[in-house]
């Protein structure tokens, strides 16, 4: 797409929040007011949505797990318990927080489609490779080229797959199982030696970089095509 990797666009994220956490050891207190966590809870979505490059409909909390920005209130309240700690205890702090937003994870019942994929937000937000882009967002949201999402957003009046008219077009259908990708599936099958699931294909893309290519390339020239030939159909059916 041109645009700036991850990292790049972390660096930003990461300007942004340290502006957010600072002093606050101070207004930690403000934890119990949730007007005040609404607000910085706003400018976390910004930034999130930014790294991950996820559509503007997708949840606070899937764009947060996606581009591992850690919830404020639980980042303000491990800066406010770090005063006076040596450096492992603020690692072995910064475990707990996660541990606490995995909980929290574990315990939503939104973002059904993100949690079958990514049940475990530590290894995700602890692996060593691979960035998040727009196309492995659209796959892990199920916003993006998909018949139902364009359906649900109004721009479409069905949702059956127009490539094969055999289920409802979502994510789990348009990536695991329509035939007309089934070319493109099996290359990335090859690649990674094994047979792409949604219950494993995040944790065999975190296993090493060349697995993480490989997955990300096969969503990239499924969604591709897709919305080059939503273009060519016109209006009705495109997706954005």
């Amino acid at each position: 797409m041109g645009d700036p990797c991850e990292a790049k666009r972390r660096i930003l994220g990461c300007v942004a929040e340290s502006i957010l956490l600072y002093a606050a050891a101070i207004w930690v207190s403000v934890l119990e007011n949730n007007k005040y966590i609404t607000v910085a809870s706003r400018v976390q979505r910004r930034v999130a949505l930014r790294i991950c490059r996820g559509y503007r409909t997708i949840s606070n909390e899937a764009a947060r797990v996606l581009a591992r920005i850690i919830p404020i209130d639980l980042l303000v309240e491990e800066r406010s318990r770090a005063i006076g700690m040596t450096a492992g205890e603020k690692k072995a702090l910064r475990k707990e927080t996660v541990q606490k937003w995995q909980n929290r994870w574990n315990a939503s019942d939104k973002d059904v489609w993100l949690h079958k994929l990514l049940p475990d937000i530590t290894r995700w937000y602890e692996r060593s490779c691979g960035e998040i882009g727009y196309y492995l967002t659209q796959t892990m949201t199920a916003h993006g080229s998909f018949q139902s999402y364009v359906r649900r957003i109004g721009k479409a009046e069905h949702d059956p797959c127009l490539y094969c008219s055999s289920e409802i077009d979502n994510a789990e259908h348009t990536i695991f199982r329509c035939p007309a990708w089934a070319d493109i599936r099996n290359l990335s099958e090859i690649t990674v030696r094994a047979e792409l699931r949604p219950e494993n294909i995040v944790q065999i893309m975190m296993e090493v970089d060349f697995k993480w290519k490989a997955v990300e390339s096969m969503v990239e020239k499924i969604l591709k095509r897709k919305e080059q030939d939503s273009r060519q159909r016109g209006p009705n059916t495109q997706q954005h």
